[in-house]
C-alpha cells in the first residue's frame, strides 16, 4: 500500500511536468462565456484566502465562485469535496443531509471532523456557523447561491477561531458586488428524480452604497421511498462606505428546509424534519494609516423539530475584534478578542425512563478568548510566523494554544513550509447535559499538528503541491459504558498521518486538468474519512461551449454504526458536465451524475442514486 501511495504522487508529478508545455505568454487562460471575459482556472482555487488570516503557511485554500459555478456545486459540502485533498464529507441520495440519526454532509480534514462534525469550524464571512447545543454545522442551511468564494484552513486553527477548529475551518464568504454596476441573475433547473431548484440574484452598487439580495428554492423527491428534500434560502446584504476607508456592513440570512429520512435499506423508514436556521450580523471595516480594524455582532438561531417528538430552540450570540498593524517594516501583527455566547431549550426529548430528562431546561455556555498572530519579513525568502490564544470557558476553566510556522522562498517558482499547532474543541451542551451520558466535567479534546510541504509554480500553467502532517490528540470524548449506562468520558487518543498531492495543469489552450491524491493513515478506526481518495478532473473549453469530466476513486472508507465501525465498499464514480452560451445573456447547463451508474455508499445502508440527469437555463442581466 505505502508502494502505491509513492507511485501515485510520482504519476502526478510526472504528469504535471509532461503536459506543462505552454508559455505564459502564448496562453493566459480560458474564455468565461457567462462572464463575456478571459479568465485563469489557476485563480480559480488554490489561491491564498483573503479573509482568512494565514494560520498555517500554504495552508489556506480558495475556491472562487467562477469555479463553483462552473463545477455545478449545489452547496458548501459538495464544494470542499470536490476539489481539496484530504477533506471527506459523506452523502445519503439525491439532495439533502438532514440531521440527528440519520443524517449525512458530515465533514472531515484529515480525520477529524467527528460524527456529528464537532471538530472542523464552519464560519460565514469570519463568524461561527453550528448548532448551539449540539454544537455541528447544519449542511443543509449553506446553498452554494449564497457563495462568492470558500476558504479553507487545513490543520488546527484554533489560533484565531477557538473551539470547533481541531481539524480546520471551512469558511463562507457570501456575495456582494464590489464595482459600480447593477446584476440580476435568474436560473432555472429540473432532472430526474423530481429536480427542481430555481433562483434568483440581485445587486447593486451605487456611489457608498451597495446591496444584495437572494432567493432560492431547491427541492426532490429523492430516488429512495421518503427520501423527500425541499428548502427556501433568503439572503440580504446591505453596505455603506461611510468614508473612504471605512465600510459598515448588514448581512442576513433565513434557511427554512424540510427532510426526510428514508432509513437504511430494508431497515425502517427513518424521521421528518423541519429546520428553521437564520442569522443576522453587523459590522465595521476600517483602515487608518497603519491599522486595520475589523469588529463584527452576530446572532445565529434555529428551531429544530423532529416527527419523534423532539423540538429544541438554539442560539449563537458573539462578537469579533481584530485589530492588525504593522509596527514594523515587514511585519504584519493581529490582535484579536472573541467573545461567543451559545445554548437553547430542549422539548419533548423521547428517552429511556431511567434516563433523567432534560426537557424545557434552558442551556447556556460563555467563551472568551484574546489572541496575538504576528508574521515578519526576514530578507527576501523568510518569513516566520508565531502566535498564541487563551481561551476561557465557563465550565471547564482556561486553555492556552500556541502556533508557529515559516515558509522559506527555495526559488522565485518553489516555496517550503512547515508549522505546528495546537487545536481544540470545548464539550459540547449535549455532551454535558442532554443525552445519552452527559458529563459536565469534561474537559476539552487537545491535538498537536505537524506539517509541512512544498509548493512550485511555473508561471501560469502548472501548479504542484505535495504536503504531509503528523497529528496526535487526547482527552477524545467518547461515549462509554452499555446501555442504559452510558457516559461521555474524555478517555480517547489518536495519532494520525497522511500524505497530500494536487496538481492543476494547461497542457494546451483551452485543456484543463486537476489532479488530487490524499493518503490517510491511522492507529485506530476512523469514521467518513477514506485511507485512498483519488480525484480527477479534464475540461474543455472552446468559444461558446465548456465540456467538463470529473472522476473520483474512493478506498477504505469507515462509517460508524450501531454495531461499530463498518468498512464500505470501495468506489469510483464519475460526473459529466456540458456549458452552452447560445445567446449573449445566458447559458446552458447539462450534467450527469454518476456516469456508469455505479453501485455505491458513502453512508452505509444508504444506497446513492444511480445515473442523475440534470439540466437547466441562466439569464444574467
Amino acid at each position: 500500500m505505502h508502494t502505491n501511495t509513492i507511485l501515485i504522487v510520482v504519476v502526478i508529478i510526472a504528469v504535471a511536468h509532461a503536459f506543462a508545455v505552454v508559455p505564459a505568454d502564448e496562453f493566459t487562460g480560458y474564455y468565461s462565456p457567462r462572464d463575456s471575459v478571459w479568465v485563469f482556472s489557476m485563480d480559480s482555487v488554490f489561491v491564498h484566502g483573503t479573509q482568512v488570516p494565514e494560520l498555517i503557511p500554504h495552508s489556506t485554500v480558495t475556491i472562487r465562485e467562477e469555479r463553483i459555478e462552473s463545477m455545478g456545486y449545489r452547496d458548501l459540502n459538495e464544494v470542499v469535496t470536490g476539489e481539496i485533498p484530504g477533506v471527506f464529507g459523506n452523502e445519503k441520495g439525491v439532495m439533502g443531509y438532514g440531521v440527528a440519526d440519520g443524517s449525512a454532509g458530515k465533514l472531515s480534514i484529515r480525520g477529524l471532523g467527528g460524527d456529528p462534525t464537532t471538530g472542523i469550524l464552519v464560519t460565514q464571512n469570519g463568524k461561527p456557523e453550528m448548532m448551539g447545543l449540539m454544537g455541528h454545522p447544519v449542511p443543509d442551511a449553506y446553498s452554494a447561491d449564497f457563495l462568492r468564494s470558500v476558504e479553507i484552513v487545513k490543520g488546527p486553527a484554533s489560533l484565531v477561531y477557538g473551539s470547533n477548529a481541531m481539524g480546520g475551518v471551512v469558511n463562507m464568504e457570501t456575495k456582494r458586488l464590489f464595482r459600480e454596476q447593477f446584476q440580476t441573475r435568474l436560473r432555472i433547473a429540473a432532472g430526474s428524480h423530481n429536480i427542481r431548484r430555481f433562483s434568483l440574484q440581485h445587486g447593486g452598487k451605487k456611489g457608498p452604497f451597495d446591496y444584495f439580495l437572494l432567493y432560492g428554492r431547491r427541492s426532490a423527491s429523492g430516488h429512495r421511498p421518503h427520501s423527500a428534500f425541499r428548502s427556501d434560502a433568503h439572503h440580504v446584504h446591505l453596505g455603506y462606505e461611510a468614508r473612504e476607508n471605512i465600510y459598515l456592513a448588514f448581512q442576513g440570512k433565513s434557511v427554512p428546509f424540510y427532510a426526510e429520512d428514508p432509513g437504511p435499506a430494508g431497515g425502517e423508514v427513518g424521521a421528518e424534519y423541519d429546520i428553521r436556521r437564520s442569522d443576522l450580523t453587523l459590522s465595521a471595516n476600517m483602515g487608518l494609516n497603519w491599522v486595520t480594524l475589523n469588529y463584527k455582532l452576530y446572532r445565529n438561531r434555529g428551531e429544530h423539530e423532529i416527527t419523534d417528538g423532539f423540538h429544541s430552540d438554539d442560539y449563537l450570540n458573539g462578537a469579533i475584534l481584530k485589530h492588525t498593524f504593522a509596527p514594523f517594516k515587514g511585519n504584519s501583527t493581529t490582535l484579536g478578542l472573541d467573545y461567543r455566547s451559545y445554548g437553547g431549550t430542549v422539548h419533548n426529548v423521547n428517552l429511556p425512563p431511567m434516563w433523567a430528562n432534560p426537557s424545557g431546561m434552558d442551556f447556556s455556555v460563555d467563551e472568551t478568548a484574546v489572541y496575538l498572530l504576528t508574521r515578519q519579513q526576514l530578507g527576501i525568502r523568510v518569513v516566520p510566523t508565531v502566535g498564541v490564544r487563551y481561551q476561557h470557558h465557563s465550565q471547564f476553566g482556561g486553555v492556552l494554544i500556541p502556533q508557529a510556522g515559516f515558509e522559506y522562498l527555495l526559488t522565485d517558482a518553489t516555496t517550503i513550509y512547515a508549522s505546528y499547532g495546537r487545536g481544540f474543541r470545548s464539550p459540547t451542551i449535549r455532551e454535558m447535559y442532554l443525552f445519552p451520558g452527559p458529563n459536565p466535567d469534561l474537559s476539552p479534546e487537545t491535538s498537536g499538528t505537524l506539517q509541512g510541504g512544498v509548493r512550485y509554480q511555473m508561471s501560469q500553467t502548472l501548479r504542484l503541491d505535495v504536503s504531509g502532517y503528523y497529528s496526535r490528540g487526547d482527552n477524545l470524548i467518547e461515549l462509554t459504558g452499555q446501555f442504559p449506562n452510558y457516559t461521555y468520558r474524555n478517555s480517547g487518543d489518536y495519532t494520525f498521518s497522511g500524505l497530500e498531492a494536487s496538481t492543476k495543469v494547461i497542457p494546451l489552450p483551452g485543456l484543463h486538468l486537476d489532479l488530487n491524491y490524499s493518503k490517510f493513515f491511522s492507529k485506530r478506526e476512523v469514521a467518513n474519512q477514506p485511507t485512498d481518495h483519488l480525484r480527477g478532473s479534464l475540461a474543455f473549453h472552446r468559444d461558446l461551449f465548456t465540456l467538463r469530466f470529473t472522476l473520483e476513486y474512493v478506498e477504505d472508507l469507515m462509517n460508524l454504526t450501531d454495531a461499530g465501525y463498518k468498512k464500505l465498499p470501495s468506489y469510483m464514480v464519475s460526473r459529466i458536465g456540458l456549458e452552452l452560451v447560445p445567446f449573449k445573456f445566458g447559458y446552458l447547463s447539462l450534467s450527469v451524475d454518476n456516469l456508469f451508474d455505479t453501485d455505491y455508499q458513502t453512508m452505509r445502508g444508504y444506497p446513492m442514486p444511480g445515473r442523475t440527469f440534470e439540466g437547466g437555463i441562466t439569464f444574467d442581466f
